[in-house]
């Protein structure tokens, strides 16, 4: 009888280990699975985020594009009226960054030989940027920022022009 307790324990343990083993197997399996699906989540919640922060800048171009309509629009304005209906510190802004778009224009359209003499005018930046009062010379700027191309054929000549109207004395 003991020889058949002892086959019967025998038994047991051999049951007991392989429930353990399958229970480790499905442990291992459930952890695994779990970690994966982890990291799919974490993919897709990346994939979220970069589709939010591309909503985000395609949002904030849109309402660029709508602040630079809006100075497009004042320009006009300023062109046909000499007056305006916003602060200098509200405009200088547009003024530098259309200046800026319109060099870059010049050059885009130039060879090598021109793109040499056709910079970027930093002594402009530096004046629009430290220019506390609206200028006199305002309506001028406004009618070379919207026609660049119509008064001057060369970056040269804009930026010797431009340079002008902005290097003033406001007493």
């Amino acid at each position: 009888m003991t020889e058949k307790n002892n086959e019967i324990e025998d038994e047991e343990k051999i049951e007991n280990k392989l429930e353990n083993k399958i229970e480790n197997n499905i442990e291992n399996k459930i952890e695994d699975e779990i970690s994966e699906n982890n990291k799919e989540i974490k993919e897709n919640n990346n994939n979220i985020e970069e589709n939010n922060n591309k909503n985000d800048d395609k949002t904030n171009e849109l309402k660029n594009n709508e602040k630079n309509i809006d100075f497009i629009k004042e320009l006009n304005y300023i062109k046909n009226s000499s007056k305006t209906n916003y602060s200098w510190d509200e405009l200088k802004h547009y003024f530098i960054e259309n200046y800026k778009s319109i060099i870059n224009n010049f050059i885009d359209n130039k060879n090598e030989e021109e793109k040499t003499n056709s910079n970027i005018d930093e002594e402009i930046i530096y004046y629009l940027t430290n220019m506390s009062k609206m200028p006199f010379t305002l309506q001028r700027m406004a009618e070379l920022i919207l026609e660049p191309k119509k008064y001057y054929e060369t970056p040269f000549k804009f930026n010797y022009a431009f340079k002008k109207l902005v290097n003033i004395k406001l007493d």
